[in-house]
């Protein structure tokens, strides 16, 4: 009895951690556009419950493994739903939909990514047998848990730190404002303070700790972004008067190059690897293969798209065709981001979601954001799927429980995600210094750029030009000479976020790699409690405020 009640134990636990995370990466997803899945942190938590409350039966392998699965999906819903860039983006626009409508789209959408996972399980992890390092990590993770005491230890590393740094935000950000939240540097910019420009050094554990899982090079790059913005360009254009010497006066204008910078970087890394098509091509008639075997698959696939058509058309106002077209892109593009995250530990959403914006650009801006949130999110879903299934599949648990462990994951994560996210915007804004929301903002452009060019303030096209190229040269030369400097995206991230938190950015890139590179488990867990213990914190003072 034991045994059969384990995995009801496991999702429930593993849904109790991942609405926490899922709360968290809200937060953390509008002010830095970074959404943390929590595999390896959620192993951690979970493993020291099943120790504390239940001690040594047999081996917590799988019960680690299904909770770890349900708190991942939880928290990856976030992303896959499309709350840290398309719906944002669209609630800029001055476009909303009821929270219920979100909640039923959410869950379709999430599901069919699980379904995409499942139906790529075959071709990607049994016979192709590739890596899914992520996957591979976290089983390990558990694996050593099980043979030894790092577990607890990292754990409660893990919650002593979340602890520590809530107390931070609560002095910095609470009713009594102990702590600065930026040291500014003693300069004027078009006869405006630093600090009023967010440029300084921002006092934040969660910008130094997403510094810490970025790496040095995006950092840096984002710094340049920053300075070249904020000391060349806006000091310039603020003396012709065609924008106002503000944060967010300033970032209409930014918005344009920054967008050229990511959008060539996507593209040009979609051409060039335009020489693996091939491979896709004989990956997608080996799906079909299987799929045309199993007509139950084809079924649960086929009544999730409609579902998505339906709600789509009468909750969201996306037409069918547009819902139909953004869902046949969304199978090519799960396929091609399951190969890459197999492959390299990365899958490019974010070229899903650019390719169906401009393939469906002409529908309006409400169905090319809602298309390219289709594309992007069920390739998200299904990355995270295949992941999950990897490390599953490592440590032997069966995949059925591993299925409806994703699926309570996605429920529980988008019945949280939204009202959270009310409440955030409520609190904070959106586009501002506080929350700048950079990825949504960079949705925003792309659709309005694709569907009606008109929107683009003087000098704005001239410099998309010029990012654009420059986006491109970056990129080619990254590729030749793996020391390029610069990374496009890097920049084009810089161009959008306050100074002080790309500044935060590489002091906490440079500072955690040089105490814990070594140590990529301790690393994740320092980066993780700075990330999650000011996010849950700025979350209860929106919610008590």
């Amino acid at each position: 009895m034991t045994e059969d009640l384990r995995p009801v134990r496991s999702i429930v636990l593993g849904a109790i951690i991942g609405s926490v995370f899922a709360a968290a990466n809200v937060y953390t997803g509008l002010k830095v556009a970074f959404i943390d899945g929590g595999a390896i942190a959620a192993s951690l938590l979970a493993f020291a419950v099943f120790r504390f409350t239940r001690g040594r039966i047999g081996t917590l392998r799988g019960a680690t493994n299904l909770a770890q699965v349900t708190a991942s999906a939880a928290a990856s819903a976030v992303g896959i739903v499309g709350l840290a860039g398309p719906l944002p983006a669209l609630h800029l626009t001055g476009l909303t939909i009821p929270t219920w409508a979100g909640i039923l789209w959410g869950c379709l959408l999430g599901w069919f990514g699980i379904w995409a996972a499942f139906t790529l399980r075959g071709l990607l992890l049994d016979r192709a047998r590739l890596p899914f390092p992520t996957g591979e990590a976290t089983a390990g993770v558990i694996q050593s848990m099980d043979g030894g005491e790092e577990g607890p230890t990292h754990a409660r590393l893990l919650v002593l730190l979340a602890v520590g740094v809530g107390v931070f935000t609560w002095l910095r950000d609470g009713p009594w404002h102990a702590v600065p939240s930026l040291w500014e540097l003693p300069v004027t910019v078009a006869g405006v303070a630093a600090g009023a420009l967010g440029i300084g050094v921002s006092l934040s554990p969660l910008i130094a700790g997403t510094g810490g899982l970025v790496g040095r090079h995006v950092a840096a790059s984002m710094v340049v972004g920053g300075a070249l913005a904020w000391f060349g360009v806006i000091p310039r254009l603020a003396e012709r008067r065609i924008v106002e010497p503000t944060f967010q006066g300033a970032t209409e204008w930014l918005v344009w190059p920054a967008v050229a910078l990511l959008l060539s970087g996507v593209l040009t890394s979609f051409v060039d690897d335009a020489r693996k098509s091939g491979q896709i091509v004989r990956d997608g008639r080996a799906v079909w293969r299987e799929l045309a075997a199993q007509s139950g698959m084809l079924w649960i696939g086929g009544a999730l798209a409609a579902g998505i058509v339906v709600c789509g058309f009468f909750a969201l106002g996306v037409h069918p065709l547009v819902t139909s077209a953004a869902l046949g892109l969304a199978l090519v593009f799960s396929l091609v981001c399951g190969r890459a995250a197999g492959e390299t530990d990365v899958a490019p959403v974010g070229t899903a979601g650019t390719m169906t914006q401009l393939a469906v650009a002409t529908a309006g801006i409400r169905s090319c954001l809602l298309g390219g949130a289709v594309a992007a999110g069920t390739a998200a879903g299904a990355a995270q799927g295949l992941w999950s299934l990897k490390a599953s599949a490592v440590l032997g648990v069966a995949r059925r429980p591993v299925a409806i462990a994703q699926i309570v994951g996605v429920l529980v994560g988008t019945c949280v995600a939204f009202p959270t996210f009310d409440l955030v915007v409520e609190a904070y804004g959106l586009g501002t210094q506080a929350m700048p929301a950079w990825g949504a903002q960079s949705w925003r452009a792309t659709a309005e750029a694709v569907t009606r060019g008109d929107a683009m303030p003087p000098f704005a096209l001239q410099a998309f030009g010029l990012a654009a190229l420059a986006g491109v040269g970056l990129h080619l030369l990254a590729r030749r000479r793996p020391w390029a400097p610069l990374s496009p995206i890097g920049v084009g991230i810089g161009l959008l976020v306050p100074l002080s938190f790309s500044i935060t950015m590489l002091a906490g890139a440079v500072v955690l790699h040089r105490a814990f590179g070594r140590r990529a488990l301790t690393l994740a867990v320092v980066a993780g409690a700075g990330i999650a213990g000011e996010s849950l914190t700025a979350v209860a003072l929106a919610f008590f405020g």
